[in-house]
């Protein structure tokens, strides 16, 4: 697994610490963050992917007025981490092959139409594989002189830092998810 402590500590920026990584290390880090949250499905039933939690600290300045302030079910935030990863995997992709996107490559599928366990494993197991198939895609020589800033704080990002963009993105919400799942499976017991 990745060690996350440069950037939370400030001794290396996202950009840094990403291009430290090697592709191996990328594909590595997907796979087990992937397998860490399959992982949390164990024993866990429908109704624990649509619960929802409580999570005083919601808040999502991007939604609508009447979910901006909602707790994020499980399902909810596969979905989201899931958008994220394939758009950092596919934005990466273009940039080691020379390509600079204009615009951003994300899709989300909407987050109520994830509703059973099944629903949740099968979302992960395709995020995972389109973001390592995306990983492999990249040339033998990537254009790592491709570069972007996206915010100030973050550095330059190469493609290894766009791609780990995704990766630092789960990881900021996997406490979300061991938490709404500890909730959901208590709710039942």
């Amino acid at each position: 697994m990745i060690d996350f402590t440069p950037l939370k500590d400030g001794t290396q920026t996202l950009g840094e610490l990403g291009a430290s990584l090697s592709k191996q290390d990328l594909w590595d880090a997907t796979d087990e963050m992937i397998g860490d949250l399959l992982s949390l499905l164990t024993d866990a039933v429908d109704a624990d992917i649509v619960f929802v939690p409580s999570d005083p600290k919601a808040n999502d300045p991007g939604a609508s007025e009447e979910e901006r302030d909602m707790a994020w079910t499980f399902g909810h935030l596969i979905c989201h981490i899931t958008a994220g990863n394939e758009e950092a995997a596919l934005t990466s992709l273009a940039m080691a092959s020379g390509i600079l996107p204009n615009e951003r490559l994300r899709y989300e599928m909407p987050w109520r139409d994830l509703q059973t366990v099944e629903q949740a494993r099968q979302r992960l197991e395709e995020s995972r594989r389109m973001c390592l198939s995306m990983l492999d895609a990249w040339p033998d020589q990537p254009h790592l002189e491709i570069s972007q800033v996206i915010y100030e704080g973050w550095g330059t990002l190469n493609a290894h830092g766009r791609y780990f963009l995704g990766l630092k993105h789960t990881n900021d919400h996997v406490e979300q998810f061991h938490e709404t799942m500890r909730q959901a499976k208590a709710a039942r017991s």
